[in-house]
């Protein structure tokens, strides 16, 4: 429908993620050009015959174009209400029968849904199938909660032809399906989309996974999802960390989906939690029950195909991502009363395969807990051996400077010999607990 030669086709858009202000550049070389893209669904256009399709398509857009204009101040700014009802039964009633005659079909209904900040929303049944129209609403009626929503991804300036590059950009399925919409500049009306309708009965879609998310091809500021489906992109950003290089995010994409996959086993089976602490001390496995056994088992295939994903080239390079993705994922902040206790989902031992520790650094540790030791609890057994805590001791020792810290050790640790050593060493006195 939109020809090639123009700057906006469908196929630059499916590729390139377009901003509100790049669209206004590209709309101002082309003011007349075409402003449409995508395709009618196929259950509209499957008796049709194919010379006649564009000329339907055509007309379908402009009665969506029209519709959009007509209820694009219907609703108070304020409160987000319908205020002018018989202004929308008629713009329904018009649209219903444009679409009946364009459509040759009578099995079409339509159903007002509800409106955001932005845009209005009508669920639009065509024989067994539903779709939802989304409209723009005008400058004078749209609820703009912050005077910058353009430049984060809202907007009739990006939400049309975003909703086409996240669909088809590996989304697999996570974005809605999108069929029509008219691309507008940031002040233009006639602004809508079409595309598929989602509600609670719609099955159930695996949401994207930790790791995954952190390098997915946009920054979602804005979510807006019914079962594991966005059902809109505004609000969506492009993602700096996205990894443009093909080869390397395949690489790195194969290492996030199994990371994600043991947060997945970590977050549902208590029991994976139990058996990757026994795992990363070495310690044998016996009497264990079923459950333990089987998470024991994922625990290993995970390991395992860590370890033989290591021997591919790039994988250097991977690991400088996974780096800073697990600080990005996993921070530390000395203000928590839970500051360096680990979230139970944390996958230490493939972190430790990799080679991956986020823990701030030991004396860094010892220093926030002096400063901040009423304020925070610092879990040092979790993430230091003994032999590192007692070799510590004997070169920092200082019972009046290092009391509270002391504290923590003797509740976290074995050490009460290795104390009274060093006592013995420095002739003081062994301190009551």
């Amino acid at each position: 429908m939109v020809s090639t030669e123009k700057i906006l086709h469908l196929r630059t858009i499916k590729k390139e993620y377009i901003t509100a202000e790049k669209l206004n550049r590209f709309r101002a070389k082309i003011p007349d050009g075409e402003r449409r893209i995508g395709s009618l669904p196929y259950d509209w256009i499957k008796r049709i015959e194919k010379d006649k399709i564009s000329d339907i398509t055509r007309s379908a857009c402009d009665v969506f174009e029209k519709f959009s204009i007509e209820i694009e101040d219907i609703s108070n700014r304020y409160t987000g209400k319908v205020d002018k009802l018989e202004n929308l039964k008629q713009a329904q009633s018009a649209l219903l029968q444009s679409l009946q005659k364009i459509l040759k079909r009578k099995d079409i209904d339509i159903t007002y849904v509800g409106s955001g900040s932005l845009k209005h929303c009508q669920r639009l049944d065509v024989g067994k199938y539903s779709y939802a129209i989304s409209t723009f609403k005008s400058e004078k009626s749209a609820n703009r909660l912050f005077s910058d929503y353009f430049c984060r991804g809202h907007g009739k300036g990006n939400e049309p032809q975003s909703l086409f590059t996240l669909f088809k950009r590996g989304s697999h399925g996570r974005f809605v399906k999108p069929f029509l919409a008219n691309l507008s500049g940031m002040y233009d009306a006639g602004g809508y989309i079409l595309s598929k309708f989602i509600d609670e009965n719609h099955p159930k879609k695996t949401e994207l996974g930790t790791f995954l998310a952190e390098r997915a091809f946009v920054y979602n500021t804005d979510p807006n999802i019914i079962r594991g489906i966005s059902i809109e992109s505004g609000g969506c950003i492009y993602n700096k960390k996205y990894i443009k290089d093909a080869k390397l995010r395949a690489l790195w994409t194969k290492f996030a989906g199994i990371l994600d996959g043991n947060i997945r086993l970590l977050k549902e089976n208590k029991s994976a939690v139990k058996i990757q602490g026994f795992m990363l001390q070495g310690k044998e496995l016996n009497a264990v029950s079923m459950e333990e056994r089987r998470a024991a088992a994922k625990l290993a295939r995970s390991l395992n195909k860590i370890k033989k994903l290591k021997a591919q080239q790039g994988y250097d390079e991977v690991k400088e991502l996974l780096k800073k993705d697990f600080v990005d994922l996993f921070p530390y902040d000395e203000h928590s009363v839970e500051f360096g206790r680990m979230i139970s989902w944390y996958p230490a031992l493939l972190a430790k395969e990799l080679g991956i520790n986020n823990v701030p650094d030991f004396e860094d540790m010892t220093a926030i807990s002096a400063d901040h030791f009423d304020k925070v609890k610092i879990r040092f057994a979790d993430y230091y051996p003994k032999s590192q805590i007692v070799e510590w001791l004997k070169e920092n020792y200082d019972y009046e400077r290092e009391r509270n810290l002391l504290k923590i050790f003797r509740e976290q640790y074995d050490i009460e010999d290795e104390v009274r050593e060093m006592e013995r060493q420095f002739s003081n006195p062994l301190p009551e607990q």
